[in-house]
């Protein structure tokens, strides 16, 4: 199309900024930009923002403004962790005007992360909700009619009306446990950090840093799903064979778009005394065989306590 064709047509601009993320300074909070906060309206101290992924969904994150800047915070580590964002992966975020913001996230490959655009999480909001800044968010009920692809959720049985009674699932909680470490730094961070990117293997590894939701409850570790898709079988068990040689049976599972060890990672973890920030390197020896390689933050070990009460 000519020039005089776009004549007359305006196209609202959008104003973006970016980030690189880093685990130590990243997880749990991130920092708006100081230039880019002219562009967006924040004059309460706390409030409700929507980030809308590469996979179209959408999620809740809260918007903190205190004497030291403006930060995305509550929800932002479960952003984080649904998409198992990496050291050195670039965020662009493109505001929508109100309180929406459009992410899009690139690896060290220097394109757009393929696995982002097939993240879900049960927390996720719908396109119309995101354009709400109020109101609870709703989970969908399973539906009888989704298909099953997974393999580790079995197919409901039964009428699947709205008034037909079922039975509520029991919750599993194997508790929170709470570090004895040090205060650590992060000079100490980045050469862990550097150390485990600075691997190499003729087999197929991948660099992994510990969050809280590995290794202090939940105890789940989500595996992106690029390196499943091109490495890892589904749904079976693996052996993980930690730094002493010692083989540790684990669970892996995929499910509705992600992919995570769950049986026997608790054990593993624990075991090997796991902390937050620690970066480990799952190296594939043979197709349900891992290698963990573990980078810590601080060499010395000390065992997890499990909160009383839990």
């Amino acid at each position: 199309m000519g020039e005089e064709g776009r004549v007359g047509c305006k196209t609202k601009k959008r104003h973006r900024f970016f980030k690189v993320f880093f685990p130590g300074l990243n997880s749990k909070q991130l920092e708006i930009s100081p230039a880019f906060r002219r562009h967006i309206h924040c004059t309460r101290p706390a409030s409700t923002c929507f980030l809308t992924g590469p996979s179209k969904n959408i999620w809740r994150v809260g918007m903190i403004k205190n004497e030291k800047g403006v930060f995305f915070r509550d929800g932002w580590e479960e952003f984080v962790r649904d998409h198992s964002l990496q050291t050195g992966e670039f965020l662009v975020f493109e505001y929508q005007g109100g309180s929406r913001f459009r992410v899009l996230i690139f690896d060290a490959s220097m394109c757009e992360k393929e696995d982002a655009f097939d993240v879900s999480s049960s927390r996720v909001l719908d396109a119309a909700e995101g354009s709400k800044p109020r109101g609870k968010v709703k989970e969908e009920p399973f539906s009888a009619t989704q298909k099953h692809e997974c393999g580790c959720c079995p197919p409901w049985k039964g009428d699947s009306s709205p008034k037909a009674k079922r039975k509520p699932l029991k919750k599993h909680y194997m508790g929170v446990w709470i570090s004895q470490r040090r205060p650590i730094t992060k000079v100490e961070i980045d050469r862990a950090h550097h150390e485990a990117f600075s691997f190499k293997s003729i087999h197929p590894f991948l660099v992994q840093v510990m969050r809280k939701y590995d290794v202090y409850f939940g105890h789940t570790m989500s595996v992106p799903l690029s390196f499943s898709r091109r490495h890892l079988p589904t749904n079976r068990k693996m052996t993980l064979w930690d730094p002493t040689g010692k083989p540790w049976t684990v669970n892996y599972i995929t499910c509705t778009g992600q992919c995570f060890f769950s049986g026997g990672w608790r054990k593993f973890a624990l075991a090997n005394f796991l902390e937050q920030g620690d970066a480990c390197v799952f190296e594939l020896i043979k197709a349900d065989e891992i290698h963990v390689h573990i980078f810590r933050v601080v060499d010395e070990t000390k065992p997890l306590i499990r909160k009383v009460g839990f």
